[in-house]
């Protein structure tokens, strides 16, 4: 038995390992090709240490794109996004979770499904829309795309913790004289924290890298975000990939992904876990 369980766990430290390989190898690849001059990164036999490591290919980025604008406009889309899906969708996770009203179910179900819809189906129509409103090329814009992307997978999440808390701490409320405002500030928003928080960083990651909506609804330098820069790096020259620009571009992007998930990491989880019980 006890032989067994080392088999077992042997094979399991044996899978991590791989998966971990797998996972981290492309960014581990991206991270050298960043510091690797053009002409050796397709040289053979292949090296996984730069023989020449340079920063030029980070001041590039700086020097042939408007990179602080194109941060700015990333920051700004991507905030607004996770603040106006958090928002939007506890509001919308309180009227289906506690009020009941005509088609609930039906609208509820209507939501969910376009979780389905690849983003390309809606590009026409929206085009359209954008462009009758006149709202191309802007950061409101962009972070309007992005949170209607955000919100069904948000709002059903959440309605799955709002499940789990009790009504009657809720009905004690109502009886005190509380209004369904009063209740949802007093007594779901503390509750829910763990969960709004975890949501409010999954949102924002998402939105971070987003490339279709930004490149078709974003042409403008007062609306392109960094991940159209990259796309803008590939055409600066029709004769070559700029592999390592883009490579120094993309950990510019990474890092700071990483730098939120390995300081929240532990909210993420506990968001994920114990929903929105408090314990």
């Amino acid at each position: 038995m006890k032989k067994n369980l080392i088999v077992y766990k042997l094979f399991l430290y044996i899978a991590v390992i791989i998966f971990i390989i797998i996972v981290l190898f492309p960014v581990f690849w991206i991270l050298i090709s960043s510091f690797t001059p053009y002409g050796d990164i397709f040289k053979q036999p292949i090296s996984y240490i730069p023989k020449n490591p340079t920063i030029g290919n980070y001041i590039s980025i700086f020097t042939e794109l408007p990179y602080l604008t194109l941060l700015k406009n990333s920051l700004l889309a991507t905030v607004s996004t996770a603040i106006f899906s958090v928002t939007f969708s506890l509001f919308a996770a309180f009227a289906f979770s506690r009020i009941n009203f005509p088609l609930k179910n039906f609208l509820f179900l209507t939501m969910l499904a376009t979780m389905i819809l690849p983003q390309i189906s809606t590009l026409l129509p929206l085009f359209q829309i954008f462009k009758v409103t006149e709202m191309m090329n802007t950061i409101y814009g962009l972070a309007i795309l992005y949170t209607s992307q955000t919100l069904p997978f948000t709002i059903w999440a959440f309605v799955g913790f709002l499940n789990q808390i009790p009504k009657d701490i809720e009905e004690a409320a109502v009886i005190d004289g509380s209004s369904p405002l009063g209740v949802l500030r007093r007594i779901i928003l503390p509750l829910m924290g763990p969960a709004l928080g975890t949501f409010f960083i999954i949102n924002f990651v998402w939105a971070w890298g987003e490339l279709l909506y930004a490149l078709v609804f974003a042409t403008g330098i007062a609306s392109k975000t960094l991940s159209v820069g990259i796309v803008q790096l590939s055409g600066l020259t029709w004769y070559e990939v700029p592999w390592h620009k883009m490579s120094a571009m993309s950990i510019t992007m990474i890092v700071p992904l990483i730098i939120i998930v390995v300081i929240f990491q532990r909210k993420i989880i506990s968001g994920l876990t114990r929903g929105a019980i408090k314990q």
